[in-house]
């Protein structure tokens, strides 16, 4: 009997297998903390590494702890809220979308290496620093003009870091949150009071007096507040101490404060206030700027027409910071950097106070009727 032999080749085929990443989504109108099974929808809560998911924030919904996102998206819904309450940090190839109406809140640092995206009346507050580590497809866009992004802390922002037409002058302060978001601000203060916002900082300014510089600020809240440090530079980039005055600690009062620097100011200063609480974190008020006599004064701004339907147009606006727009009843319906002209074909008729923040840390306002 003959008997064959068979040989079979094997070829080895290589399969792959691409893993994709979970989608998770809170539930709508629900509040509570992030690691809370039930908040939500298939009752499985996402670490706080995230890693190739997808997060949709709806309701409102607290971190209590860091949340690192890579490969991933943070999305969080029109009119719903996510609070960290540690440092929230965005590497490479993530995305943190804040939708109209939304408000992200950080009450630690935020580093993000990749794209933050705010929408129309979005609302983002950084309790600490902020940090966007610039590179391709990095980028900071505020989709609307009615976007506020907060930095409370250290903001190591340059240009270069966002999207036109967003800038530096974008990026508001402590004491812009204070007066635009006074809600905000005590709903904060209540909800998570181990991570208050350390001061509510109602007015600071600087005038020359016989013998050198008298600074004046006033509080109408603090929280742990330990020490105020007023700081002078030449040129709004290297900072020096020039003195300090303790703060009230905590306080629901009204607390004013005042500080004498005898030295007289031979060219344009810059000034700020750091306050320092007992835990050693700190916050920065708005710079503001002291001209000597000898300077030139900043001109008038102009804006013609007074009763527009489409535009109005700005004189003298390379000396404008920023420009805010509020209706009759005081709520705040725009806001950029310098221009030229201002749209407002989309605004409703009515009266509207116009204010323009000068270089010089002056404030002018002007009003005009939409028809």
């Amino acid at each position: 009997m003959k008997t064959k032999t068979i040989f079979v080749l094997l070829i080895p085929v290589l399969i792959s297998f691409e893993i994709f990443g979970a989608s998770f989504s809170s539930k709508n109108e629900k509040s509570g903390n992030w690691i809370d099974n039930n908040l939500w929808i298939g009752g499985s809560a996402p670490s706080g590494t995230i890693n190739n998911d997808a997060i949709t924030i709806n309701g409102t919904i607290s971190s209590y702890g860091n949340v690192i996102v890579n490969n991933s998206t943070i999305t969080i819904n029109s009119n719903d809220t996510l609070v960290v309450l540690g440092n929230l940090t965005v590497g490479n190839g993530s995305d943190v979308i804040v939708n109209s109406g939304a408000v992200l809140v950080v009450l630690g640092n935020f580093d993000t290496q990749n794209n933050l995206t705010m929408d129309i009346s979005s609302i983002m507050i950084v309790k600490g620093s902020f940090t966007s580590q610039h590179g391709a497809g990095s980028d900071i866009s505020m989709t609307g003009a009615s976007s506020n992004f907060y930095i409370i802390g250290t903001n190591n922002l340059v240009n270069g870091d966002f999207v036109s037409p967003a800038s530096l002058a974008s990026i508001e302060d402590q004491a812009s949150l204070s007066a635009e978001q006074p809600g905000l601000v005590s709903w904060i203060n209540t909800n998570y009071p181990s991570y208050s916002l350390p001061i509510t900082l109602t007015k600071f300014s600087a005038k020359k007096s016989l013998s050198g510089i008298e600074f004046y600020w006033e509080t109408s809240s603090e929280i742990n507040n330990y020490i105020f440090t007023i700081e002078g530079s030449y040129d709004a980039k290297n900072w020096e101490t020039l003195g300090f005055v303790l703060g009230a600690g905590t306080s629901t009062q009204i607390n004013t404060y005042s500080y004498q620097y005898d030295v007289s100011p031979n060219k344009i200063q810059y000034f700020r206030l750091k306050q320092t609480d007992f835990n050693g974190l700190s916050s920065y008020s708005k710079v503001i700027s002291l001209r000597a006599d000898s300077e030139k004064k900043p001109k008038d701004v102009i804006i013609y027409p007074t009763v527009v339907d489409d535009e109005i147009n700005i004189s003298n606006s390379e000396q404008i910071v920023t420009i805010k727009l509020f209706n009759r009843i005081g709520t705040l319906v725009y806001k950029d950097s310098s221009k030229e002209s201002i749209p407002v074909q989309n605004l409703s008729n009515g009266l509207y106070i116009i204010e323009f923040e000068l270089t010089d840390g002056d404030i002018i306002q002007k009003t005009f009727i939409k028809k």
